[in-house]
């Protein structure tokens, strides 16, 4: 329970900005940066934005509002260092009752591969739920195509969990990158100074740093495997520590103003 609560403190920050990042990905343009979705990219199926509002288009359209926490469940002896998914026990069950008790709606969950028995419990609550995609975050070059490639193949794995384990209908999103480091930003920066502009098969950015074009790369390859494997997508964002941006008037800011990553890509 102590667990519980302290994780409590600081997800319900992370669900926020993972929510109002998908939000707004749809309607980002402005003077230097900008972003669009191909417009013949389907829309999810459940879960989208409208105008800047999240909607359940299960709930007749109804605006969503989410009392979230994050959610990673290992127990002593357990570890993620080596995508190890916690124990496949009764544990969920548990937990999911004391969050349910506690106004709990919304879970960031952040295994890679959350065991069956998560999803049965997850089944007896009205809980949906969103999936972090946790990257690599000391690569030297964000655009190397080795990392490219391997990043790509690593979040094609749990995109199929999700539809082989998981319940798609109730995810919200999928969240690429975590905790991207603050010298990954700065040497892929200064190793593809003219790389500004993208024009994927469903995301276009303009404008944009080369931190942010890798990150896209990453969302538009995800988004074109979920689609053509399961005739389907989710929406898609990007959260990452807050020392990289997007705030850039902050006095721990790790990198230059002109390396501030705006994670505005996906939807």
């Amino acid at each position: 329970m102590r667990n519980i609560q302290k994780r409590v403190q600081w997800a319900g920050l992370l669900v926020v900005s993972a929510l109002l990042t998908s939000c707004f990905f749809g309607a980002v343009t402005g003077k230097t940066k900008t972003m669009r979705i191909d417009a013949h990219t389907p829309a999810p199926t459940r879960f989208v934005v409208r105008d800047g509002v999240l909607v359940d288009l299960r709930q007749a359209g109804q605006a969503v509002f989410f009392r979230g926490m994050g959610y990673s469940p290992y127990h002593p002896g357990e570890t993620p260092l080596y995508g190890d998914p916690p124990g496949n026990d009764g544990r969920y069950a548990r937990d999911l009752a004391i969050m349910q008790a506690m106004g709990v709606n919304y879970l960031h969950v952040f295994p890679q591969r959350m065991p069956a028995n998560f999803f049965t419990a997850l089944d007896e609550t009205g809980m949906a739920y969103g999936q972090d995609v946790w990257i690599w975050p000391y690569q030297g070059d964000l655009l190397d195509p080795a990392y490219q490639a391997k990043t790509l193949a690593d979040i094609r794995m749990v995109i199929d969990h999700t539809y082989t384990t998981g319940r798609p209908d109730r995810l919200v999103l999928f969240s690429i990158g975590d905790e991207l480091q603050a010298s990954s930003v700065i040497q892929t920066d200064a190793a593809h100074p003219l790389v500004r502009d993208y024009h994927g098969k469903h995301l276009t950015l303009t404008r944009r740093t080369p931190s942010e074009i890798a990150m896209a790369m990453l969302v538009d390859g995800a988004m074109d495997y979920e689609l053509a494997r399961y005739g389907r997508r989710h929406l898609y964002c990007h959260t990452s520590w807050t020392h990289i941006g997007p705030l850039a008037d902050r006095p721990d800011l790790e990198v230059e103003q002109k390396s501030v990553l705006v994670p505005t890509w996906g939807i």
